[in-house]
């Protein structure tokens, strides 16, 4: 008898997300009469559960085995007989999930193998079964034509019979012959392809023709051939065919059936790309006449194929198994392959005449621009190029090391002049005495009188009258306080600024009597060398910089005989002549900032009006409609800015909770909609944050990458304690305050690689890049396939072609002319700088480090508004090897060019990165613009941080110093929680993974470095080789895999075979992926047994899924390493648009009116007014209209409604964080602010 149930076992792996397409699956024994296949997919689970009424007897079940059946309906087994009375109790399910199989050699290659039919040479299986085809053939005909029919064949048919033949291989394994993978199975999409490839497989397997089937084995193939092109199919369905070398000459070809069950993980993959080729030709064929790029395959390739084949369950399999309509990265992934099918289908000529195989395959859609063959081509020592820069950086960086390879090139006139209209006059006529050695002016006359003169001289008398003459106002010197008695050390700077004028210098705030003799109260003067400019050369020799240091609070004052004299300056943006010191800019000793100068800076905080700074100063910032950020314990939560009471100095809030305190599986900076309302003083704000209102299912970027930069999004509303869709319920859509927009600054992306630095810092806002510069063919055209190649415009040679073309006036589409370029970024290369570099002193190294004063030069050439670099922590030099700090050099320069500067230490993972990589960065903006803030960290420290200072200045304290906050808006982001998604992929042997196409590793690993990979424990995490031998977990056996006691790799404190910990951080992603590697650290996958992926590094770097990288593995790999953390360039654009955007007139923002209070100013209330100046802006101008799409106005806040739902939850949120609900007790002091008038907006 028949059963009446089957239970399928799976016969591919477990998590394959596509089966292989063969309908034209050979009959096997066993079949049921009433099986139906009704789905290609086998399952992944053998599921048992109570039987119905109707399972056989006992007497049935002796009689005949129940047997069971696959979904394929091969037999696979028996049921064994039950052991217990029938039917069960309580009816149980059970789920087994079988491991898929992961062998690595087929089946056939291992001991003990049965080979499935009589096993024969090829030779003898193919002629035994072209004779079957015959008698098949002749059998056919004579069936099907009667006697008359039968003497009028065709002998044209019968020659089409003898030409093409077609032979079933099933149970077949394909697999590698030569090499350090040979007799490895390989995945066919490989085959004469460059990456991994070889020019011939072999297979094992059955070859059958009917029912005569023949086993063999070691057969060479060099061809394969795909089927079932043109609309009128909708899949490949099967049609695969190989020829193997025997064959070649004649048309006998291997039709691909059912693979064997260790070779269907490989299989499957490439029937799925077989299937994306098919409609990839397909395309192009449709769009006949068109040139197709890579950003057709975005978007149109979809809407195109799903217009056509839509109505195939075929297809909708196919489609479903990737998931997305992007198919940017999978053309990418598998381009070889496509262009390969794509020749044979179309022609040569016509699938070159598409430009997206130049785009992301040949790379040589944008090609090297020469370089100028009468320009310097090599250093001193000829092995490296020189680099080309502008006199004055010349003049800057001539000294160090790295000057050996830097030359110097005059600007054509010109450009000489494009750049006088745009640079700060000043600053432009200071850099260019720098150059001639003129930037010292003669001191005034008479000359100053120094103190130690005798009482009774003339002199005395000076001095005397010199004392008495002093005022607010008067800078004055000092001698500097004896070394035993300072913790500034007496440094002499390189150039010679103020190296031999050894003063200090101060501004008089206040004279005053002290025991009948002057005491003065003074904010002090900082030389460059007591900057964070350190003993590098400055170029400015009498330049000195306002701090915010003042001695109010000193116990001791400054005593009348302490002084030195008094000196005439000139500040900012006063004429130069007729000063003995000039002054432009102010230094933050606690910040370690320059800034503009103002007039109010003359002034110390301390003598500025009382009153209450701090509200005037949060009245400024926030206003109704913000959302901002409260502390809860230690965690920020955001709420909504509804209510300011100037008089109380009290904030109403409305709570924004978070999605995933109601429901499962919501993304961590999801908030919902609330009628809750809390009090707090303004004090309990710490800053603003943004909350984008989806209407739509679909949050676009940057607000859907985990809270980085403090971005949120709302989709729902709270009713009671359930989350409702705003659209669904058609509530009126709440509306914020978004960030501030206006026109966006035209970028320069330098050293741009594959533009995650780029792309990031222009989703902040304020950005939009225009042109690309790279040395790096695979870069460039990587860069340009996520950009808009109407918009962008690459160059690709090295930044010195760039710069010399510049120099000379040589504008052109790929080299801006001056004035237009708004601002500049680059991550110039860091082996010149890294740790991982163990020889710095190399020409080759020597040539890196020069590019900093490449980067350098451009900003001295374009004078942009704005600007940022990026590089490693060891650009910043120790006390050791301070006089050779590129970095602090590089502050030098851009200082003496007049722009404002700030130094950033950041660490990636306080911005939303799985990844541990901390970067300095240097901010800098032009005269007169707003300096960016210190991006503020979203994201937490992991409990293992350790604090970590950079350089030394010359008081002793660290130059940068790793922040730690007592609350954050998110926990750090583990390295599992962001590859959560991620599926299984087991040894990566398969070289393909559907949904994510780069979810494989960067290279092949040997046999033997496979086998000890799986030596790693998985537990506990973070276990390597050495920690697994002196543990003893490691045989022997297992030590012998190993390299011998004595290698680098395996003494003490290596880093080599090490797994990542999965609730930690990613280890630093580099350029090249060597797991065994002493220094870099864990790269094995804490559960797996393999290596880190390209998708996982992708994802430890902050690339969208979307976003495509070309080139092999390795070039993928190298991008992605030599690329900025996207999170960070993100806050860094956030950071900028504030900076660009927020205190400039005329910038808009959407959302409600400023509260309704008037605030004097600082300078008012002084009466400071007639004497403040409104600065002007120097820099590129803007050129691009934009305007931001965000949300719509509110010209009124929202109405209070204090309703008495959840009034637990508000007690208890307010008791966290430190808040009142209504008038709460926690009042504080009352806030008095002067010349109220709330009738009147805010000032």
């Amino acid at each position: 008898m028949e059963p009446s149930f089957i239970i399928p076992l799976p016969a591919v792996p477990a998590k394959r997300p596509y089966p292989y397409e063969d309908e034209d699956r050979p009959e096997r024994e066993h079949r049921p009469v009433d099986y139906e296949q009704t789905n290609n997919t086998p399952p992944t689970n053998i599921i048992t559960s109570a039987p119905s009424d109707t399972f056989p007897s006992d007497s049935d079940t002796d009689e005949e085995d129940v047997r069971l059946y696959d979904t394929a309906g091969v037999s696979v087994g028996e049921l064994l007989p039950r052991c217990c009375p029938w039917p069960l109790q309580t009816p149980n399910v059970v789920s087994v999930e079988i491991p898929e199989t992961t062998l690595v050699f087929p089946e056939s290659r291992y001991e003990g193998f049965v080979p499935p039919a009589h096993v024969v040479s090829e030779r003898t299986a193919v002629d035994a079964l072209r004779r079957k085809i015959q008698e098949i053939a002749a059998a056919s005909k004579s069936g099907l034509r009667d006697e008359e029919e039968e003497e009028e064949v065709d002998e044209e048919e019968e020659e089409e019979v003898d030409d093409f033949q077609e032979i079933i291989l099933e149970d077949f394994a394909i697999y590698s012959d030569s090499g350090f993978s040979a007799l490895e199975m390989r995945p066919l999409q490989y085959l004469n392809a460059k990456q991994f490839g070889h020019s011939q497989y072999l297979f094992d397997g059955v070859l059958r023709v009917g029912d005569e089937r023949y086993f063999v084995n070691q057969v060479p193939f060099q061809e394969l051939s795909v089927g079932n092109y043109g609309h009128e199919n909708d899949s490949v369905d099967g049609e695969v065919w190989i020829r193997s070398s025997r064959n070649m000459g004649q048309e006998v070809y291997y039709r691909l059936g059912r693979p064997s069950k260790c070779y269907s993980r490989y299989f499957s993959n490439f029937v799925w790309i077989a299937n994306l080729a098919k409609y990839f030709v397909d395309y192009l064929e449709e769009c006949d006449g068109k040139s197709v790029r890579l950003q057709d395959f975005r978007r149109d390739f979809f809407k195109s194929t799903f217009a056509r084949y839509g109505a195939s369950p075929a297809f909708i399999r196919w489609f479903d198994a990737y998931g997305k309509e992007d198919f940017g990265v999978p053309v990418s992934a598998n381009i070889e392959f496509l262009y390969k099918e794509a020749c044979g289908v179309l022609s040569v000529q016509s699938a070159r005449f598409h430009p997206i195989f130049r785009e992301i395959m040949t790379f040589d859609e944008y090609r090297p621009v020469p370089p100028n063959t009468q320009s310097k081509g090599g250093s001193d020592s000829d092995d490296v190029p020189m680099t080309i820069v502008t006199p004055y950086i010349a003049h800057c960086f001539g000294h160090l090391p790295c000057g050996s390879v830097i030359w110097s090139m005059d600007l054509d006139p010109k450009v000489e002049a494009l750049r006088k209209k745009v640079a700060d006059p000043v600053s432009l006529e200071l850099t260019k005495r720098a150059v001639e050695g003129t930037t010292r002016l003669p001191p005034p006359t008479p000359p100053t009188v120094t103190a130690g003169s005798p009482a009774g001289s003339l002199a005395g008398s000076a001095r005397s009258a010199m004392l008495d003459s002093i005022k607010p106002g008067d800078t004055i010197s000092l001698p500097p306080d004896p070394e035993s008695l300072s913790k500034w050390s007496r440094e002499v700077p390189q150039g010679g600024a103020h190296g031999n004028d050894d003063k200090w210098y101060g501004l008089v705030q206040s004279v005053n009597l002290h025991r009948g003799s002057r005491t003065f109260h003074i904010i002090w003067y900082y030389r460059p060398v007591d900057t964070v400019c350190g003993v590098m050369k400055y170029p400015i020799q009498n330049e000195l910089f306002l701090s915010n240091h003042c001695t109010c609070s000193d116990s001791a004052p400054i005593y009348e005989d302490d002084i030195l004299g008094v000196h005439s300056v000139s500040f900012w943006p006063s004429p130069l002549e007729q000063s003995e010191l000039i002054c432009r800019q102010t230094y933050n000793m606690t910040e370690r900032r320059f800034t503009t100068y103002s007039e109010s800076d003359r002034f110390c905080i301390c003598n500025r009006p009382k009153g209450n700074p701090l509200f005037t100063e949060f009245t400024s910032k926030y206003r109704v409609g913000d959302t901002v950020l409260v502390r809860k314990k230690k965690q920020l939560e955001p709420f909504e800015l509804v209510d300011i009471d100037a008089v109380s100095g009290k904030v109403t809030l409305r709570c924004l909770y978070r999605r995933s305190d109601f429901e499962e599986h919501c993304e961590p900076n999801e908030v919902v909609y609330t009628d809750d309302f809390i009090t707090s003083l303004y004090t309990t704000i710490t800053r603003k944050c943004y909350v984008h209102v989806a209407t739509n299912q679909k949050v676009p970027a940057p607000y859907n990458r985990g809270g980085g930069g403090d971005l949120f999004f709302m989709t729902h509303f709270l009713d009671g304690e359930q989350c409702h869709s705003l659209v669904l319920k058609k509530r009126d859509v709440p509306s914020f305050n978004m960030p501030p927009t206006g026109e966006k600054l035209l970028g320069l992306d330098l050293f741009c690689g594959a533009g995650n630095f780029g792309r990031g810092l222009e989703e902040g806002g304020a950005v939009e890049m225009r042109w690309a510069n790279d040395i790096s063919d695979k870069a460039v055209h990587a860069y340009m396939a996520n950009a808009d190649p109407s918009r962008v415009t690459p160059f690709l040679e090295s930044i010195d072609t760039f710069q010399e073309r510049a120099i000379r006036g040589r504008f052109d589409s790929g080299i801006p002319e001056i004035g237009v370029v708004g601002f500049i970024s680059g991550g110039s290369p860091c082996p010149g700088f890294s740790i991982l570099t163990n020889d710095k002193t190399t020409p080759r190294q020597r040539k890196n480090q020069s590019l900093v004063t490449a980067f350098a030069s451009m900003v001295d050439l374009y004078r942009p508004r704005y600007g940022v670099l990026e590089n490693v922590v060891g650009i910043v030099q120790n006390h050791r090897q301070k006089r050779e700090d590129v970095f602090c050099q590089l502050i030098c320069a851009l200082v003496g060019m007049g722009y404002q500067v700030r130094m950033l230490f950041l660490d990636a993972w306080s911005y939303g990165s799985c990844q541990s990589r901390s970067r300095v960065f240097l901010v800098f903006a032009a005269t007169g613009e707003m300096l960016p803030d210190v991006p503020p960290p979203s994201h937490s420290h992991t409990p293992d941080t350790k604090n970590l200072g950079l350089g030394i200045l010359g008081n002793g304290e660290r130059m940068a110093a790793r922040v730690f906050h007592d609350a954050y808006a998110f926990p750090f982001r583990s390295a599992a929680a962001a590859t959560a998604d991620l599926p299984d992929v087991y040894d990566t042997k398969t070289d393909y993974c559907i949904p994510f196409p780069d979810h494989v590793p960067s290279a092949t690993f040997t046999t033997m470095i496979r086998s000890q990979v799986k030596c790693i424990p998985h537990y506990p995490p973070g276990m390597n080789f050495g920690r697994a031998w002196k543990s003893g977990a490691l045989t022997p056996s297992d030590r012998a895999l190993f390299p011998a006691p004595g290698s680098l790799r395996t003494k003490d404190g290596a880093q080599g075979w090490m797994r990542c910990r999965p609730n930690r951080l990613f280890s630093t992603i580099t350029t090249t992926q060597a797991i065994t590697d002493m220094k870099l650290g864990p790269q094995l996958h804490w559960r797996e047994e393999r290596p880190l992926t390209l998708m996982e590094a992708r994802r430890a770097q902050g690339f969208p899924d979307e976003e495509v990288l070309v080139g092999g593995l390795r070039d993928k790999w190298r991008a992605v390493g030599n690329s900025v953390a996207r999170e960070v360039s993100l806050a860094l654009g956030l950071a900028i648009r504030e900076a660009v955007f927020g205190g400039r007139e005329g910038a808009s923002g959407s959302g409600p009116k400023s509260v309704p209070v008037k605030v004097v100013t600082t300078a008012r209330a002084m009466g400071w007014t007639d004497t403040l100046k409104v600065p002007p802006v120097y820099g590129s101008p803007l050129s691009l209209n934009w305007k931001s799409d965000g949300s719509a106005d509110k010209s009124e806040s929202p109405s209070i409604d204090m309703r008495e739902g959840h009034a637990a939850n508000r007690a208890a949120y307010a008791n966290e964080t430190g808040l009142t609900n209504g008038n709460g007790k926690d009042g504080g002091p009352a806030v008095v602010v002067s010349d109220m008038d709330l009738d009147s907006p805010q000032t």
